[in-house]
């Protein structure tokens, strides 16, 4: 029997729905306007400041454009426990406008030429790629630059090396970079992370066409991810934060692929990725507002980057 997204799961993301949309409420209203700043006014730097009365000073706080971006992708969690209620196209359209900031978080931090910032994580570096492939080819190629940059300058605590993804989710990146969207990659870094046997036969035949193989790779990582959705202490499981326990960027990434490929996923049927099926396959314009396109315009602008394609 397939599993069940976990209670411990649940609460994870009724806790982080109350942390956007009640505790820090007002710092997520004052990000809003300092990306309208940014967008409009190209300013870098925000700072927050605030007098507090229980320690009886004045406080401050200063983010950065980057900082702003990536942190606006939290709000994610609003659409998506929504859509998780009643799955809907415009749901999911409102939840992959939000998983943008993630991608354009990174894609940002690669533009500025630094190796790595402590907000701008190893593990979120291959969700924004592998999120990216629903967005276009410029988000795609800057988002994984971002994530080998930020492999070659790993936090000091944490060697990418030492976490589950090493074997999971990493690889997978390098290999669809390489396979499928024809990115350049650095095989040096490639050559240090090797499938697990799971993963293995899950990109050896995720585009199959035989429907029992298919249905059972699917099942498979789909019951891995909800295996791996836990904190634990001793070691670094993928999926330890709440939004990508419940948004399965992998499955979702391959998925879009197989649809692009024009294969069918009829026969897949998951707790985890049922209510996300018929929509992998969306053309990409309608995941772009204005604030999408204006925050995408605002940053290639800033940088002198002309994009590919153009939104």
């Amino acid at each position: 029997m397939s599993k069940k997204p976990t209670a411990a799961m649940k609460r994870a993301l009724n806790d982080i729905i109350e942390n956007v949309t009640v505790t820090n409420d007002e710092d997520y209203q004052h990000k809003h306007g300092y990306l309208d700043e940014y967008i409009r006014q190209g300013i870098t730097l925000f700072t927050d400041r605030w007098y507090d009365d229980f320690w009886e000073k004045d406080c401050e706080v200063s983010y950065t454009a980057t900082q702003v971006i990536y942190d606006l992708h939290l709000e994610l969690c609003i659409p998506l426990a929504e859509f998780l209620q009643a799955p809907s196209e415009s749901l999911f359209r409102a939840i992959m406008a939000k998983a943008y900031f993630l991608t354009m978080g990174y894609v940002r931090h690669h533009l500025t030429g630094r190796p790595r910032i402590p907000y701008i994580s190893v593990n979120n570096s291959y969700f924004a790629f592998l999120a990216s492939l629903f967005f276009s080819r410029d988000e795609q190629s800057l988002s994984f630059a971002a994530l080998q940059t930020i492999i070659a300058n790993p936090d000091e605590c944490i060697r990418p090396q030492e976490t589950d993804a090493a074997r999971t989710l990493i690889p997978l990146s390098f290999r669809l970079a390489q396979d499928h969207l024809a990115l350049p990659i650095d095989q040096t870094q490639a050559d240090l992370f090797a499938f697990s046997e799971l993963y293995q036969t899950a990109y050896a035949g995720f585009d199959s066409s035989d429907a029992e193989q298919v249905k059972q790779i699917f099942n498979d990582l789909a019951d891995y991810h909800i295996r791996q959705s836990r904190d634990d202490e001793k070691g670094y499981p993928e999926f330890e934060y709440t939004l990508e326990q419940w948004m399965p960027w992998e499955i979702l990434a391959l998925l879009r692929l197989r649809t692009q490929k024009g294969l069918d996923n009829s026969m897949i049927s998951h707790p985890l990725i049922t209510p996300f099926l018929p929509f992998v396959g969306l053309e990409l314009g309608g995941f772009f507002d204005d604030a999408q396109k204006n925050l995408r315009r605002a940053v290639f602008k800033e940088f002198g980057y002309q994009p590919v394609v153009d939104l």
